[in-house]
């Protein structure tokens, strides 16, 4: 048997091998659970982003099937008019404690969006 550069007996061939093998194989684990992990957080965030696009075009569908004098009507003509938010919007306002009537909508024609109260949220509201 042969000795290393540092003077220890040198391994066979094959043992080196095989703990070459085994290093590898646990870093491709460690790469693919933390691939799979991110994959999951984009999938959740495709989701959350896809169900606001849907909330807020339900709401617009709805809006749009009112009669004709309540779409276009002056929004200054009356000061109590309701707040104009998603369904999804106002149950995340409720969980996350959110006065709807402090944020700003970003959605067709001032909607309020679950973005919108997430994002009022964070800001410290």
């Amino acid at each position: 048997m042969t000795e290393d550069q540092d003077g220890r007996p040198r391994r066979p061939a094959t043992e080196r091998a095989e703990d070459l093998v085994d290093r590898m194989g646990e870093s491709v684990i460690s790469f693919a659970s933390l691939a799979g992990w991110r994959m999951l957080q984009v999938a959740a965030f495709v989701r959350e982003e896809a169900e606001d696009v849907w909330a807020e075009a339900q709401s617009v569908r709805r809006a749009q099937s009112a009669p004709r004098e309540e779409r276009y009507a002056d929004p200054a003509a009356d000061a109590a008019e309701p707040i104009r938010a998603t369904d999804v919007a106002r149950r995340m306002a409720e969980v996350l404690d959110v006065d709807l009537r402090e944020v700003t909508g970003t959605g067709v024609h001032g909607l309020i969006t679950a973005g919108d109260v997430k994002r009022k949220s964070r800001e410290g509201a």
